[in-house]
């Protein structure tokens, strides 16, 4: 004898025919979430080719968005995301990844093109905000800065330390730091291109233990296997070199990214100067 339908079955069936929205999803925890949307996936998309710094992949979907979507700006939906480096996100969109974490004002006017007037004043306060307070992880270009006072501290203690504290600062210290900038910023410091490099090669840059001592990309680092250093000075003071070069263009960098996001929020609020003037009247 064939059972009768559960209540759930039915409410299963009466779903399917009023057209209602997919049924809530059970955790392990018990609790409930709905499945994702197709905005909600379009977004988280978009968030990780800005986190992965694909400028081409981001102009791609957006132009694709603006067609099947017009009335979203997506660069401004916040979203929840993973870095290549494992460095989780809650929410953030874009826009606040594209500025206040990676500093690529190109990426930022790209973003900017797609975002609709009506949602510019929006655009507009995401930039502030993370300019004057910063991201759920840190103020403003938070993994720069954090990287720049690391390596003053090496370079000040070049010639205190011995060789193996200086191998162990690095190790310890810097290298971490150096884990936790966005892709924008190691194309810019080390000429890693996130385009050329495969999955596989960026998960085992990230999951190196020394990562980029300063004598990976230098001559220093030949040098050193070919017995060219006479003493421990020489080889100081070659690493020394080395870094002071890197803590150069980190500070290049942070500065030239705040100097451009600076201007993008005054020519913004500029283009909406007559919104404002408007609604005041």
């Amino acid at each position: 004898m064939q059972s009768s339908p559960s209540r759930q079955d039915n409410a299963k069936e009466e779903n399917k025919i009023n057209g209602a929205h997919p049924p809530t999803i059970r955790r392990k925890d018990n609790s409930l979430f709905s499945s994702p949307s197709p905005q909600d996936i379009k977004a988280k998309e978009l968030l990780e080719y800005v986190m992965s710094s694909k400028l081409e992949a981001v102009e791609t979907l957006l132009k694709e968005l603006q067609q099947s979507q017009p009335q979203i700006s997506f660069g401004t939906l916040r979203a929840s995301g993973k870095e290549k480096n494992q460095r989780r996100w809650l929410a953030i969109s874009p826009l606040e990844f594209a500025a206040g974490v990676s500093g690529d004002s190109k990426l930022v006017s790209l973003l900017l093109r797609y975002i609709l007037d009506e949602h510019k004043e929006q655009a507009l306060e995401q930039l502030k905000s993370v300019r004057l307070k910063g991201t759920e992880h840190g103020s403003c270009l938070e993994d720069y800065a954090s990287l720049i006072e690391t390596y003053f501290v090496y370079i000040n203690n070049l010639f205190r330390w011995s060789y193996d504290e200086l191998d162990t600062h690095w190790v310890k210290e810097i290298a971490p730091q150096q884990k936790k900038l966005p892709l924008y910023g190691l194309e810019k410091l080390f000429g890693i291109k996130p385009e050329t490099v495969s999955e596989e090669g960026l998960e085992s840059l990230f999951n190196s233990s020394l990562y980029f001592p300063p004598y990976t990309h230098s001559p220093t680092f030949g040098a050193l296997y070919k017995g060219e250093f006479e003493d421990v000075i020489s080889l100081k003071s070659a690493f020394g070199r080395d870094v002071c070069v890197d803590s150069e263009r980190l500070i290049n960098i942070n500065i030239e990214s705040m100097i451009l996001l600076e201007e993008i929020i005054k020519t913004l609020e500029k283009s909406l100067e007559p919104t404002f003037t408007r609604l005041r009247g």
